[in-house]
């Protein structure tokens, strides 16, 4: 029994550092980082989204639904991180607090949370309970901080978007589809105007490479700008 409760430790203990790197890899490091909490929750948020989506025939019914992705995949994910810490230290709690599973996993999750509706009563639980504590707490404020993080890159792009539409009133009005401005001439001189657009385009998009490719909830927000019909 002693070498049972030494592996659901160590696994615990497992679940608990991936969990944290998961965190800190995907709202801290300002680059792509592969996990595979944040990415199976963005698989299973979008197949749902798309899923409800495809059941309306318009445009804008089917717009009105995928808006709220974005923000639901960010509170599935930050469920998901604290449904495997709360795991985690339900496991890690093993080998020091003989309780029955049941217990240890609401432990685990009354220190998350901070509710203390549990406490332990000797040393060890004491130390894992306070680090379960310091985690949660953690978890969420990176978590809030990060929300602000992803509007100023989206709102970034969309006001560049924006400024350079500004620029050139004649396609304004027009979705800024490239096809259907070259096609309707819209007032563009190809000889005068035409690069100075293309660079104006190509900036744009450099940036909303980068910030899209750091910031992969990015993907799922959606521009309140209507798509450009005909």
């Amino acid at each position: 029994m002693g070498l049972v409760r030494d592996l659901a430790s160590a696994a615990g203990a497992v679940l608990i550092v991936a969990t944290i790197w998961s965190v800190i890899g995907t709202v801290v490091v300002p680059r792509r980082v592969r996990s595979r909490i944040p990415r199976a929750v963005g698989i299973t948020v979008n197949a749902t989204f798309h899923f409800i989506a495809d059941s309306f025939d318009t445009y804008e019914r089917r717009d009105r639904v995928l808006a709220a992705q974005a923000p639901v995949q960010l509170m599935m994910q930050i469920v998901a991180w604290l449904a495997v810490f709360e795991l985690g230290f339900a496991l890690l709690l093993c080998p020091s607090w003989h309780q029955r599973s049941g217990a240890r996993i609401a432990l685990a999750g009354s220190s998350l949370c901070t509710l203390g509706y549990l406490a332990p009563h000797n040393t060890a639980p004491t130390v894992l309970v306070d680090l379960a504590s310091l985690v949660g707490l953690s978890t969420v404020a990176l978590q809030i901080g990060y929300l602000p993080t992803l509007y100023s890159a989206f709102t970034g792009a969309r006001l560049c978007h924006d400024a350079g539409l500004a620029r050139r009133p004649a396609l304004v009005g027009s979705g800024a589809a490239g096809p259907h401005a070259l096609r309707a001439g819209l007032g563009i001189s190809a000889v005068t105007e035409l690069p100075a657009l293309f660079e104006d385009w190509e900036r744009w998009s450099a940036d909303v490479s980068e910030s899209h490719a750091t910031y992969l909830p990015l993907l799922t927000f959606r521009s309140h700008a209507r798509c450009p019909r005909g």
